[in-house]
């Protein structure tokens, strides 16, 4: 039964990818954070 959205599986499968992608940007320059490109 589930009683929360944190039951479900692509919850936590979402929550897990949000704070590896997290993780790892935290890392980048602080230039390229807000970094967008000129085309």
């Amino acid at each position: 039964m589930i009683r929360s959205i944190k039951d479900l599986d692509i919850y936590n499968i979402a929550y897990d990818l949000a704070i590896k992608i997290h993780t790892i940007t935290i890392s980048f320059p602080k230039e390229e954070k807000y970094f967008y490109p000129v085309k």
